[in-house]
């Protein structure tokens, strides 16, 4: 199976379709299946099987900002580790800003904020909120490049929408940062969980169209489209429950707390979405690094 998948091509994009392959003793018995060593695996394609290392490669020295939700800070909080970054400053209110300028002297921040969109109202009022903290984490950036080497990243509990996209793509145009990468990181499926009692506005049909919608509009700006990347975890969270973890702010997580650490890393699912993340930035730059 390992040898099959390492013949197929590099997957171009964030949300290609796939499955779960699981390992197991026999195929007609579900208890011999070891659900730990379970791997996210896309029909036609794969993803890099990007180490610390590679990691560090693709993105040392560049400007990484990052400006969303905890979905997205537990992400930053890995690429944090993987590039030895040094603590950055921040404040222990709901809207966080990290910094570091230890990226070989680029800097890497994040600008965090607890906001689920309950009603389509919410969703209306977040531009509003988020346009002074983008231009927090504009000044945070200090001089930022306007090239590829410029990384922001933007995803959000269930306020990623073709509206809330256009309206930080508009941001980044009239800052004339229009040739920077950007990463847009949709919902993972942990709200639809049997478990958590949801408003029936979450419906996860609708909500998988408003994610393809999204794609749809990024694969139809023909000029922009190279630079922005898509990942959308729901596809790989929705079937596997296992790895989901209640508790939290707004018990939508697939990865657990630590009492020493923030944040921390530690669920194997979010370690599977997590991959196409970067591998969509990393794509043919460690190479060129190298």
């Amino acid at each position: 199976m390992e040898f099959a998948i390492s013949r197929l091509p590099l997957c171009t994009t964030g949300y290609a379709p796939g499955r779960w392959l699981v390992p197991c003793g026999s195929c007609y018995d579900r208890q011999s299946c070891y659900w730990p060593k379970a791997v996210w695996q896309p029909y036609d394609c794969r993803y890099m099987d990007l180490n610390k290392k590679n990691i560090q490669a693709c993105l040392a020295g560049r400007t990484i900002l990052f400006q969303g939700d905890s979905i997205l800070r537990g992400i930053f909080d890995y690429m944090h580790g993987a590039l030895k970054l040094k603590k950055g400053t921040g404040n222990a209110s709901g809207q966080h800003i990290y910094v570091t300028t230890s990226n070989k002297g680029k800097k890497v921040a994040m600008q965090y904020s607890r906001i689920l969109a309950y009603e389509e109202d919410d969703v209306v009022d977040i531009p509003r909120y988020f346009n002074s903290e983008f231009d927090k984490l504009l000044s945070t950036g200090g001089k930022i490049e306007n090239t590829k080497n410029t990384i922001f990243a933007l995803g959000g509990a269930y306020w990623m929408q073709p509206a809330i996209y256009k309206w930080f793509m508009g941001r980044l145009d009239n800052a004339g940062l229009t040739n920077v990468t950007v990463v847009i990181k949709m919902d993972n499926a942990a709200l639809h969980h049997p478990q958590i009692k949801t408003p029936s506005l979450w419906d996860p049909v609708r909500h998988l169209k408003r994610n393809l919608a999204v794609a749809h509009i990024i694969e139809s700006e023909k000029q922009r489209s190279q630079n922005v990347k898509l990942v959308n975890p729901i596809n790989i969270t929705m079937p596997m429950f296992q790895g989901f973890h209640d508790g939290g702010f707004c018990s939508c997580h697939f990865h657990k707390y630590h009492l020493n650490a923030t944040y921390a890393v530690d669920g194997h699912v979010q370690k599977m979405y997590i991959k196409p993340f970067f591998h969509t930035l990393c794509l043919g730059e460690t190479d060129r690094r190298s």
